[in-house]
C-alpha cells in the first residue's frame, strides 16, 4: 500500500457516521471502512458518543444554572421588598427624636 491508496485500498470506501446532537445538530465524521481500520472506527465511534452524551449533559446544567440564577434574581428581589417593609415598621433609633424614646429601663 503507498501512501496515495491509504491503508484500505485505492481511495478507501468511506463511510460518513452522523450523530444528533441536541439542538438538531449532527456530528459527521468522514470514516475510511476496512478490516485494518476498525480498531480506530470502534474508537472513533466510542469518541462521537462520548461527546454527544457531554453535550447533552452540558445543555442540561446550563439549564439548571439559568434557573438557578432566575430563583436568585426573584430571591434578592423578595429580600429587598421584606428590607424595605422592616424599615418601614421600625424607625431607626439614629436618626429619631431623643424625647420620642422611652428612658432607658436602669432610670
Amino acid at each position: 500500500h503507498d501512501a496515495a491508496s491509504g491503508a484500505c485500498g485505492a481511495r478507501g470506501a468511506e463511510f460518513v457516521a452522523t450523530g444528533r446532537l441536541a439542538g438538531g445538530r449532527t456530528l459527521a465524521a468522514s470514516v475510511p471502512q476496512c478490516a485494518a481500520m476498525a480498531p480506530m472506527n470502534d474508537a472513533l465511534a466510542d469518541l462521537q458518543e462520548r461527546f454527544a452524551h457531554q453535550e447533552l449533559a452540558i445543555e442540561a446544567l446550563n439549564d439548571v444554572v439559568v434557573r438557578q440564577g432566575r430563583a436568585i434574581d426573584a430571591l434578592r428581589a423578595e429580600l429587598d421588598e421584606v428590607k424595605r417593609e422592616l424599615r418601614a415598621l421600625r424607625p431607626s433609633p439614629v436618626g429619631g427624636e431623643a424625647a420620642d424614646e422611652p428612658p432607658p429601663p436602669h432610670y
